[in-house]
């Protein structure tokens, strides 16, 4: 079991090397062609794309920290390391997404005119192929390896192709329609970062500080009050919805019962014996 987990875990490090490879040059391309053609949305893109290699990066150092610390009760360091990693990375994207809104905005204001190309719209539309077949890889490997890191990056490079779609599509439109397509664009996509950034920031930091929500720990506590006397409770937040318990209890007590209160709020609770 140890030795899968292993090959699972340098599995996931040899695909986000791969995702780092293919995200810095999608990143070089585009940012050729923004500056080029004075494309702020797909110079928005373009920074999308360098910060999704950030995220394998992330991913990789990650990864390696866990092979590295493979001692008995590392696990919970290994999980608060990626969460405050993860934490660091999103305020970063969160920050770069503010930015191009407001370039966005100042290029909605102060028009600027964009110079079209048929070879540059045929090179970005390339780069939604790639991105396509970014996210099959992400799926394959995460299937074979069960990683939750490489189901999230399949997730991420759908959207990115998405992202990527609207701003070839406010390429094109830019032959035919006066008003500045392009600024939209630009602040669409800065508006998804952004969400997508703040969300991520949320849930990182809820896991590097074990937060519950009140609602669900005052009922789950009631729940485990029903089966004794509760001494002392903890609670660690592996991924967004993941929760483990550690609870120690003042008397005797039927595990079926505490069984079944972890069952009904989705908390995995382990009982520890005084």
């Amino acid at each position: 079991m140890k030795n899968k987990t292993f090959d699972a875990q340098k599995t996931v490090i040899k695909v986000s090397s791969a995702g780092i490879a293919c995200n810095v040059a999608l990143f070089l391309v585009k940012l050729y062609i923004g500056l080029s053609i004075n494309s702020i949305s797909v110079f928005s893109d373009a920074i999308n794309n360098f910060a999704d290699s950030l995220s394998c990066v992330l991913a990789v150092i990650c990864m390696a920290i866990v092979l590295s610390n493979r001692k008995k009760g590392s696990g919970y360091v290994n999980a608060k390391i990626e969460q405050t990693l993860s934490f660091i990375l999103s305020i970063i994207v969160f920050i770069v997404g503010l930015y191009f809104f407001y370039s966005s905005l100042e290029r909605l204001f102060y028009p600027t005119p964009i110079w079209y190309s048929q070879v540059y719209f045929w090179v970005i539309f390339a780069t939604v192929a790639v991105k396509v077949f970014m996210s099959v890889m992400y799926h394959v490997y995460a299937k074979k390896t069960g990683s939750s890191t490489l189901k999230v990056m399949r997730t991420d490079s759908i959207m990115d192709s998405g992202i990527t779609l609207v701003t070839l599509l406010s390429f094109a439109l830019t032959r035919f329609v006066d008003f500045t397509v392009d600024a939209f664009a630009g602040m669409a996509i800065s508006v998804f970062i952004v969400i997508e950034a703040a969300l991520l920031t949320k849930s990182s930091l809820f896991g590097v500080l074990n937060y519950v929500g009140r609602e669900r720990r005052e009922r789950f506590e009631k729940a485990l009050s029903s089966s004794g006397k509760i001494k002392s409770i903890t609670y660690n937040v592996v991924e967004n919805e993941k929760v483990n318990c550690y609870v120690e209890f003042s008397e005797s007590v039927e595990p079926e019962r505490v069984a079944d209160a972890s069952e009904e709020f989705g908390i995995e609770t382990h009982i520890i014996q005084s």
